[in-house]
């Protein structure tokens, strides 16, 4: 049993990170909250200075860490990242104002005179941690509501704060989060200055992208354990086919799922349907068929216990009437991140290889229903006399296999006036009998032959 997804919401759409495309043509990139780590010779840096790679602890240890802000606009006039650590062993410390009366330095939003010198800044500046939740919050605002204007000619040139994290000597290895929260009292925003005519990003309607750091202690651990891994399917042309995305993951692995969100490519051709999610995982979720797009969750924002090898999530799709036998459709799923209670992304960095349908000859009838719409009636009818107008001129067929198939439905091995007059009485069969209706066989009296 699995439980369908209905259409996508903005609210759902928020909380997935799937990119979001601005109204405004000044804007040109969504902004970015992102970290970075101290170089130390106690650990390795990957990752552009986000990935903290320790091998083994035997002290206690304590890492700066900065966190900076893009804005390609530049019109941002209130910007408050939050952030916290998803593990009791790592606790986030020193949080350093710049702006702290006696401390003025630069960072991104500092202001200079006209000698080229610092001053105090009329920008407001807020830090303080939430007691429920246990985060950190810093908020720069401008005095006078206008844009801010940064410091730097790039967002690396000067950080918002800089800030410690102390990991304890007794951590188990594993992969660890100082992540930005999204979920929480309002959690990361930033507004822009619409009186200059931009976008006005602010959260949940339109968030900021983030970009946490991540600490992988221990020399067997990675950044993350989980995927999604298809099954490749066969089917016949114009045939609906359910394709299973399944888990995979250690079977020792310590991770849980509270969300999925990922959109779907599947190409110009294959239609994506719909999307549906095993019971097992209780999930409340939605998609868009049409932009591909899909998001669900844990309405109680637990994490679900993940199990190797089960089935997290169904996709359906239709393969187009005129394919070949043979012909072959990847299915992607961009963006895909997995997510844990605290917001923090378990996907594995794992190269996820594109699960294929493989179009065979083996087609299923539907006798009657030659426009593959489901039903039998005056349209299929319509269909069997152009193509029985067509044959009869040596203008060729008009039909795909499929087509023909379920018009040929007194399989004396074309379509014609005959199978357009069967079809037409017992279209007018079914609408008299409605749910007493006979089968197109039955009705006819008829076999399929071997």
């Amino acid at each position: 049993m699995k439980k369908s997804l209905s259409l996508l919401s903005a609210a759902v759409l928020t909380a997935s990170c799937l990119s979001i495309t601005t109204a405004s043509a000044d804007v040109e990139a969504t902004p970015l909250f992102y970290m970075k780590a101290a170089e130390s010779g106690n650990y390795e840096i990957n990752g552009e200075m986000n990935v903290i790679k320790i091998d083994s602890l035997e002290t206690e240890m304590t890492i700066s860490a900065k966190i900076y802000f893009s804005d390609d606009s530049k019109g941002a006039w209130s910007i408050s990242p939050k952030w916290n650590s998803n593990s009791e062993h790592i606790k986030i410390t020193n949080v350093y104002n710049p702006l702290e009366d006696g401390n003025l330095k630069e960072f991104a939003y500092a202001e200079k005179d006209a000698d080229g010198n610092l001053i105090v800044s009329r920008n407001g500046c807020d830090y303080s941690v939430n007691k429920n939740y246990g985060s950190h919050n810093f908020t720069v605002r401008s005095a006078d509501g206008k844009a801010l204007v940064p410091y730097g000619e790039w967002s690396d040139s000067y950080p918002l704060l800089t800030f410690d994290f102390t990991i304890d000597a007794d951590t188990p290895d594993g992969t660890y989060e100082i992540f930005f929260t999204k979920d929480e009292d309002n959690a990361t925003r930033c507004a822009m200055d619409a009186a200059n005519g931009n976008t006005i990003y602010t959260f949940p309607d339109n968030p900021p992208s983030l970009s946490n750091l991540t600490i992988i202690i221990g020399e067997d651990a990675q950044a993350g354990d989980i995927s999604l891994q298809g099954k490749p399917v066969e089917a016949a042309p114009g045939e609906k086919v359910e394709v299973d995305f399944v888990i995979n993951a250690p079977e020792n692995t310590k991770s849980g799922i509270s969300g999925v969100f990922f959109k779907v490519d599947s190409g110009e051709k294959l239609n994506f349907v719909s999307a549906e999610f095993d019971d097992a995982f209780n999930f409340y979720g939605m998609y868009n068929a049409e932009t591909g797009e899909v998001a669900f969750a844990n309405p109680d924002g637990k994490d679900v216990p993940a199990s190797n090898g089960d089935t997290l999530v169904t996709l359906t799709f239709e393969v187009p009437a005129d394919a070949a036998k043979g012909d072959v459709y990847k299915i992607g799923l961009n963006g895909l991140e997995i997510v844990n209670t605290n917001g923090v992304n378990v996907t594995s960095n794992a190269a996820i290889q594109p699960v294929e349908i493989k179009v065979t000859d083996s087609l299923t009838p539907n006798y009657g229903d030659i426009n593959l719409d489901g039903v039998v009636d005056a349209s299929d009818a319509s269909m069997a006399l152009v193509e029985y107008a067509s044959m009869s001129t040596g203008d060729g067929t008009t039909l795909n296999a499929q087509q023909a198939l379920n018009g040929d439905g007194n399989f004396d091995g074309t379509v014609n006036s005959s199978d357009a007059s069967d079809i037409l009485s017992y279209y007018a069969h079914v609408q008299t009998s409605g749910d007493d209706a006979k089968t197109f066989l039955d009705f006819f009296n008829r076999k399929a032959p071997v």
